[in-house]
This record gives C-alpha cells, sequence and structure tokens, in this order.
C-alpha cells in the first residue's frame, strides 16, 4: 500500500479557446518504493517544483519529485480505457484511494522553457486523506521505438506518393500499444485490431474491416499485405520522423499527424 502522493500541475494546455490553466501546486508525503522500474517508454515533466513521470514497458507508473520532500511513487497500470472523445486513453492503477493518468493526443507546451509535446498528461489523484479528488496537469512524449504510439498518415507506398486528399479520407493508423489495438482506413475499408510489438516487428492480427467495395485497391492491398506480414519490420526515421514500414513487397511511408 502507497502513502500519500505528490502531485503538481508544471505544465500547460493551451485549449481550442486559447485558455490556459495555471499550475496550482499541492503538496503531500509518501514513502518510496522499493520495486524495480524497467526501460521507460513514455516521459511527462513539470516545473516549479520539478516532477517526473514515467511509464515502463510493464506498464508501471513512476512519480518522482525533486523538492524538499524527494517523493517516489510507483505503481502499475490496471486497466486501460479509451475516452469517448477518441484522442485520449486513461490509465487507471488499483490503490486505496484514486490515482490515474490520462493521455490525451496533441500538441502540449512546458511552461518554463516552451518546449513543445505530443501529450496532455492529466493525472487524478485522492488519497484516504483527502476530501475530494485533485487533477494535475502535464506535458509528456513517447520514447524509443514507443514513438510508433500514434496516429500516422499514409504518404507514399513503394516510394510514390499517396494522392492528397481531405484529412479524413487519407489512409492512416492509430496505433496504441497501451491498449494492445490498432485502428485506420486502408484508403477504402475501415481496419482495426491487435497489435503487439516484438523486436522490429509490429504484429498486427487479427485484423477487421468493413466490406465496401472499391474501384481500385492498390493502396488497400499494400496496406493490408504488409501489416499481415510475417517479415514485415518497423523504423522510425530520427530526422524526418517518418514511420518506415517494409515487409518483402511493399515498403509503407507514414507521416505522424500532429
Amino acid at each position: 500500500m502507497f502513502g500519500l502522493l505528490l502531485a503538481i500541475q508544471a505544465c500547460t494546455r493551451t485549449s481550442q479557446n486559447g485558455q490556459k490553466v495555471d499550475p496550482t501546486p499541492v503538496i503531500e508525503t509518501e514513502q518510496p518504493s522499493t520495486a524495480n522500474f524497467g526501460t521507460s517508454i513514455f516521459k511527462a515533466v513539470g516545473n516549479e517544483p520539478s516532477w517526473v513521470l514515467q511509464i515502463d514497458e510493464q506498464q508501471q507508473m513512476q512519480l518522482k519529485t525533486i523538492d524538499d520532500h524527494q517523493l517516489n511513487l510507483l505503481t502499475s497500470v490496471s486497466e486501460v480505457t479509451r475516452m469517448s472523445d477518441g484522442d485520449a486513453i486513461r490509465l487507471q492503477t488499483q490503490r486505496e484511494g484514486k490515482f490515474n493518468v490520462t493521455l490525451i493526443a496533441g500538441s502540449c507546451t512546458d511552461n518554463m522553457k516552451g518546449n513543445k509535446f505530443g501529450q496532455t498528461v492529466q493525472v487524478m489523484v485522492q488519497t484516504p486523506e483527502m476530501d475530494k479528488p485533485v487533477l494535475y496537469k502535464g506535458c509528456g512524449n513517447y520514447e524509443g521505438a514507443y514513438q510508433v504510439n500514434q496516429k500516422w498518415i499514409l504518404t507514399k507506398v513503394d516510394g510514390k506518393a499517396v494522392p492528397k486528399m481531405e484529412a479524413a479520407a487519407m489512409p492512416h493508423l492509430n496505433i496504441q500499444l497501451f491498449e494492445g489495438k490498432m485502428y485506420g482506413y486502408s484508403g477504402c475499408n475501415n481496419i482495426n485490431g491487435a497489435v503487439a510489438m516484438k523486436g522490429e516487428r509490429l504484429q498486427f492480427g487479427p485484423i477487421a474491416a468493413t466490406k465496401k467495395a472499391c474501384r481500385d485497391n492498390t493502396i488497400e492491398n499494400a496496406m493490408m499485405q504488409t501489416l499481415n506480414s510475417k517479415a514485415q519490420k518497423f523504423t522510425i526515421d530520427k530526422k524526418t520522423q517518418e514511420l518506415i514500414m517494409k515487409s518483402d513487397q511493399h515498403t509503407l511511408t507514414f507521416r505522424p499527424e500532429r
């Protein structure tokens, strides 16, 4: 059982109406965890005072604060839920009181250095000693190979550009490894299915698709063959930030949506 948690709202996110939420620190204390934390796949940061939230490959979440309290909280994710707006997931934990983290896809700006991040982080905390839950906000990014964990727009098939269309009509993949799911559009049909990272390969399947008939299935055929290929490997280009998926038949190039 964990003690009380310190959580600090330290980053702001610009909403659609241009408003920002000011940071409001709330301080409690807790005993440090003795469990082992693995390789970080997600990191969120905050300021005044400094804090770091990390998630590892085993879906453990660790919160550390660099202040007079030197807090260290480590707990495991017990449930992942996609929110109704489709752009956010909630990571729920099982502990006395309440502790969950919501990751919202979209630009988030650090309120001290102005650094840009790809995810807004909301932490909801309520310990048995609190009268009501407290919401804290920050900014974060996926790390390493887990940067694949976002929505990708298909731009090239075997080096040939995909015709530009309205954003909603462009073939795309939304990869969500925390959920173990993929959502997408092949240029003809909507697709969805399971996904897992297996070394250099993204293992998809089974994949379900709608049954719409299209006159030209060249792009859809290339996407489906690549997703289902056991020879498929992926990389993220460090310079262009593009996702490259190669199989023994095709090469797909995606750009991040943001």
